[in-house]
């Protein structure tokens, strides 16, 4: 059996005019900002090529006067929009357009228009938009993959050929590109059953995947204007990621064992980027643990707010051990739980707290000639952005299906193959995978299990439902004899424990949705114990401790209670992972800084300006290209940051002549900016972001303020001009 064959049209896309790339966002002075990816550059979206590669097959099909439906049916699918027909997803596959490496040119430019009275050359009132534009003789890298078929490939190098425009604006000149497309084949590498690969079934396999483009993860059944998104991959949506590629490939087999699930997908949990350089035998991923809380920070002594103070490295205080401190040895304070989007990381030998927080992105539905009737949409989602690693671990029941599994991840690690995933079908790769030993499940904290303490983690929702028949929600000791019922613990042991066992709990209800493959429909939520949440079991007997820690330990990768067979109801037996001494990794973060009047921030950077002095001729342009800089993420970032200041104060140092008392000041501004944060400059990070939006302001301000000036001059010197100017 074998992957369809591709190929792949790859894209390299130079911009002849300035092109708007849009977010459908705003901030600062800009009206429009550009869609920009994790590391704050510009980026086109796929869905927008597609939307264009579409439009231009209808135009082509109107020009020669063919019906198109057949080709668009067969290339981009069937919207879920389109009445009374059901949804289909086409053949068509690609990723958005990148800036290209060693592109000269990825700058933005802010261009000012506005609407004018019909039939005068006056300005209208309340039109005056500012645009951001991505700079003429910037390049893009993209690429669009369609099956090997003679009639496709043709049709879509022709397609390709006529797309000369992108972004927004195109009917006004904005986003003209040539087009440069380079063809190649991708052969899927060959794969069969191998009934001989294994003599014993694995503990399961770790397989790394690679989210290409933003990748929209629905996490509601009732969506409003905003669709909120999950953060990991849930098993279902691993397990049919791997069921629809084994359909296409034609290997039916491997599809029946997931869908019968003998081969149980466990939930993929994100990694950060700088994941894919380690080994996958060094990796894992687990939600927070609810026990793990954060000391709320100290209060700062100066003018700025605890959330612009310098950063601190990450600490948390286990909150199982304090309840079992005196009460004279406990934090008096109160903590901070984890949020829905923290997660445990291991890079190696130590863990970290990883936060993967979605971002909003914004899309509107503008749709086609062929649906002018339907009704257009404008929708914001959730997405988590590309190059996040997602982390699962995929158990096979037997020796068939270990069989069947092994050669299909070996497959699809050779590279060649697109999963797809979340909404529109983001394209997804599986980066690594490797086999899981039992020892992977836990980690020692470096003395080893007490005698007489067993402590178990959830590490995915565990669905249990007690002798009435409502959903379990707490992880006390009824859910912990319930557990051992299921994992087949004897009569006397239960007895024993019933009355000895002390557990002391930190756990949270959760609402679990999905669908059901028979129906296709959605089903009822159920209520769940959340991911995260654990139990500290403490006996009287340690051999009691031992016989139940060999129970518990049965349903570490098998799971336990309903759903467990779609990765539901994993346990981790004695899991108390190190703390690591870097600071915490905010990969994802959205940028939190909000901004208002009374902000101490702003007063902060309000008298930092006041004291070096407001830098005069430096546009608010200028100003915002080193306020997206300052949002990135990474040290490499901030390095262009650096790199962004020093080329503003060399053009206004030539400018001025070449000298560095420039009139302006903006040169000694920005050298005095650059020395203050030459040696870190992540911390100084909020600061540089509210300077960037405040300094963009007082560049508008002034500049209006110069306008009324100058009109009030004219006026004053004659009357009569007071309309003209």
């Amino acid at each position: 059996m074998s992957n369809k064959r591709m190929v792949a049209f790859e894209l390299e896309v130079h911009v002849l005019e300035d092109l708007h790339a849009g977010s459908g966002l705003g901030g600062a002075d800009v009206d429009a900002l550009l869609a920009r990816d994790r590391q704050g550059r510009p980026v086109l979206r796929w869905s927008h090529l597609r939307g264009l590669l579409k439009q231009t097959l209808v135009d082509r099909g109107a020009a020669l006067g063919q019906g198109v439906d057949a080709e668009s049916l067969d290339l981009f699918g069937r919207s879920h929009l389109e009445a009374n027909q059901p949804f289909a997803r086409g053949t068509l596959q690609g990723r958005g357009l990148r800036i290209a490496e060693g592109s000269t040119a990825s700058g933005s430019i802010v261009w000012v228009s506005t609407a004018r009275v019909p039939g005068s050359r006056v300005p209208k009132t309340d039109t005056l938009r500012r645009v951001e534009y991505v700079c003429a003789g910037t390049r893009f890298q993209g690429e669009v993959r369609v099956p090997d078929e003679a009639s496709r490939v043709a049709l879509l190098a022709k397609l390709l050929k006529r797309i000369n425009r992108l972004g927004g604006d195109r009917s006004r000149g904005a986003g003209l590109v040539s087009v440069t497309v380079t063809q190649k084949c991708i052969d899927a590498p060959t794969f069969q059953p191998a009934p001989n690969v294994a003599a014993a079934v694995p503990d399961g396999h770790r397989v790394l995947f690679k989210a290409i483009d933003p990748v929209a993860l629905g996490a509601t059944g009732s969506p409003g204007n905003l669709i909120r998104a999950h953060s990991h991959l849930s098993s279902s949506a691993v397990t049919g990621m791997l069921v629809r590629w084994a359909l296409e490939s034609g290997c039916a087999a491997l599809a029946d064992a997931l869908l019968d699930r003998r081969i149980a997908c466990g939930p993929a949990y994100p990694l950060p980027p700088h994941a894919f350089r380690s080994q996958t035998e060094k990796l894992d991923a687990v939600p927070f643990p609810l026990s793990f809380q954060q000391p709320k920070p100290a209060g700062q002594a100066g003018a700025q707010p605890w959330w612009a103070a310098d950063s601190v490295p990450d600490s948390w205080v286990d909150t199982l051990e304090e309840e079992r401190k005196p009460e004279a040895e406990r934090q008096g304070e109160k903590l901070k739980r984890p949020g829905a989007h923290d997660y445990l990381v291991r890079i190696g030998e130590q863990w970290q707290r990883f936060r993967c927080e979605p971002g909003e992105a914004m899309r509107n539905n503008a749709g086609t000639s062929q649906r002018a009737g339907l009704k257009q949409d404008l929708i914001s989602q959730e997405e988590v952005p590309e190059d996040t690693g997602f982390l699962s671990l995929i158990v096979a029941a037997d020796v068939d299906a270990e069989a069947l599994l092994q050669p299909a991840l070996v497959a699809l690690a050779a590279g060649g193959c697109w999963l797809q995933a979340g909404r529109g079908g983001a394209p997804m790769a599986v980066h690594a995978h490797s086999r899981a030993d039992a020892g992977d499940s836990s980690a020692a904290d470096g003395n080893g299990p007490q005698p007489t303490r067993v402590r178990l983690y959830v590490e995915s929702d565990l669905i249990l439902r007690a002798d009435d028949l409502r959903f379990r929600t707490r992880l006390d000791r009824d859910a912990v004899l319930h557990l051992l019922t299921l994992a087949g613990a004897d009569l006397a042991l239960l007895t024993r424990v019933r009355d000895s066992v002390d557990v002391l709990e930190v756990s949270e209800p959760v609402e679990v949705r999905g669908r059901n493959v028979a129906t296709a429909g959605p089903r009822l939520p159920a209520l769940a114990i959340r991911r995260g949440s654990e139990a500290d079991l403490r006996f009287k007997d340690a051999v009691d401790a031992q016989a139940c820690r060999m129970v518990l330990q049965g349903l570490a990768l098998r799971g336990a209670g309903e759903r467990a067979l779609e990765g539901h109801g994993r346990l981790r037996v004695d899991f108390a992972p190190v703390q690591g001494t870097d600071e915490m990794t905010k990969d994802g973060e959205l940028d939190d800084i909000r901004v208002h009047e009374d902000e101490l921030l702003l007063e902060t950077a309000a008298l930092w300006l006041k004291r070096k002095g407001f830098p005069r001729g430096f546009s608010p342009k200028r100003w915002q290209d080193l306020r997206n800089a300052a949002r990135a993420n990474g040290p490499e970032l901030f390095r262009a940051w650096l790199v962004q200041a020093a080329r503003e104060a060399d053009r206004l140092a030539q400018r001025s002549g070449g000298g560095s008392g420039s009139d302006d000041g903006a040169v000694g501004w920005l050298n005095a900016l650059r020395e203050l944060v030459v040696k870190d400059l992540n911390t100084h990070r909020p600061l540089l972001r509210t300077l960037g939006l405040l300094a963009a302001k007082k560049a508008v301000a002034a500049s209006k303020r110069d306008k009324r000036a100058r009109v009030e001059e004219v006026a004053a010197t004659n009357p009569g001009e007071r309309g003209a100017a």
